[in-house]
């Protein structure tokens, strides 16, 4: 099941991202730079943000089989996400 229900974009996204999202079926919005910084609460959004699903959260325990995990938490700069990994 897909999470993702719609892009919104502010600014040119870079073209291997243009490309993802050009072969996704997610519907895709243009949005003005100040609507962007009001959807993300005035955190850096970086010219895109993402609408999705509501989702449940899994008991730890369902990761027992798993070699690691890796919790990522309140991470505002998407660069860190490429840092970390």
């Amino acid at each position: 099941q897909d999470l993702v229900q719609s892009i919104f974009i502010s600014k040119k996204p870079e073209p291997a991202l243009k490309k993802l999202i050009n072969k996704s079926e997610i519907k895709v919005v243009k949005i003005e730079d100040e609507k962007a910084t009001r959807l993300a609460r005035g955190s850096n959004h970086q010219g895109i943000l993402v609408q999705i699903d509501e989702f449940n959260l899994k008991p730890i325990k369902s990761f027992d089989n798993l070699n690691k995990i890796l919790v990522l938490v309140k991470i505002t700069d998407m660069g860190n996400i490429g840092s970390i990994i």
